[in-house]
């Protein structure tokens, strides 16, 4: 039901990031990392600025094992909040892989 209602808000108004990034939220649930990697991407495209946008794709990049493309995105996480210790924790992990 979240999928159906995120997909027609998307459709609605397609430049809102929030909706892109709650998908990518949904699909990485669904461990449709690649789906939800492309909706993290447009997430960032739309608002750059966003910290939540990095770490989720983050996320769903270490989650399909592809270490390095999530160490890129905790590296941006820690540059805009050095405080994010789950970030650092995350980077490690990855590095360890």
């Amino acid at each position: 039901m979240a999928l159906s209602d995120l997909n027609k808000a998307i459709k609605l108004k397609s430049n809102i990031a929030d909706y892109h990034n709650q998908r990518g939220i949904v699909y990485t649930l669904l461990e449709n990392y690649e789906k939800a990697i492309k909706d993290f991407n447009k997430a960032i495209k739309i608002d750059k600025e966003i910290i939540e946008y990095y770490y989720n794709r983050g996320s769903a990049f270490m989650k399909s094992e592809r270490y390095h493309e999530a160490i890129q995105d905790y590296i941006k996480v820690i540059s805009l909040d050095a405080g994010d210790t789950q970030a650092f924790i995350n980077r490690g992990y990855c590095y360890n892989k």
